[in-house]
């Protein structure tokens, strides 16, 4: 017994659906990876630019403090 061209143009598009869906599932789940990628990098980022910072403190207290040690030992003038 022949399909009907309805039930044969029905079952076309079942597959076609069904392959959307399952490209949307997978475009789904690329940007949730990569979402959470970019989460992790942009955290590693902030924690880096902390440590420079806090490191360019430490480079400034260091040399205001060589600054003053120069000044009481009369190298520099006040």
């Amino acid at each position: 017994m022949a399909k009907s061209p309805e039930s044969h143009t029905l079952a076309c598009l079942r597959r076609k659906l069904d392959q959307v869906a399952h490209d949307i599932a997978e475009l789904k789940q690329d940007h949730a990876s990569i979402d959470q990628r970019l989460t992790t990098d942009q955290r590693l980022l902030d924690i880096t630019s902390e440590q420079v910072a806090a490191l360019g403190h430490r480079f400034e207290r260091m040399d205001q403090r060589l600054e003053r040690i120069e000044t009481r030992l009369g190298l520099i003038k006040a």
